[in-house]
C-alpha cells in the first residue's frame, strides 16, 4: 500500500499534512492529519499508525503546488522517529517518545 501527503506551509517552519484517501490523480476526499507540525512526515506517520495503517505502508510527500517528492519513508520507520534540535548541535533523528500528557490521547482527523 502507498499513501501520499501534501504539505501546506503555515509559516515559521510549520506545516499542515493532508492525506488523499483515494490516492488518485483527482482527489475526491482529503483528510488533515496534522494541523501544525515542524515535522509533518513524522507526525502524520504516527497518526496513520494509530489509524491502523501497517508499518510497511509507503509514504511519499510533496509540497502544495509541486509534483516533486520531497520526502519518503514507511509508516513504521517514520512513526518511530523524532527530530532533535539542541543548541550548538546539528539536528538529528532520535527514537520517538510520546509526551507524558499525550500518551492516552485519542487520535482524531479533520476533513479538509
Amino acid at each position: 500500500m502507498h499513501v501520499h501527503l501534501t504539505f501546506i506551509a503555515l509559516g515559521r517552519s510549520e506545516f499542515k499534512a493532508i492525506l488523499s484517501e483515494d490516492n488518485t490523480p483527482v482527489q475526491t476526499k482529503e483528510t488533515i492529519l496534522t494541523t501544525s507540525s515542524k515535522t509533518p512526515l513524522l507526525s502524520a506517520a504516527r497518526k496513520l499508525k494509530a489509524l491502523g495503517y501497517l508499518d510497511e505502508t509507503k509514504i511519499t510527500a510533496s509540497h502544495e503546488g509541486s509534483d516533486t517528492i520531497a520526502l519518503a519513508s514507511t509508516v513504521g520507520n517514520a512513526s518511530r522517529l523524532s527530530l532533535s534540535e539542541r543548541d550548538r548541535e546539528p539536528m538529528r533523528y532520535e527514537p520517538y517518545k510520546p509526551h507524558p500528557n499525550h500518551s492516552n490521547t485519542k487520535v482524531t482527523v479533520h476533513a479538509a
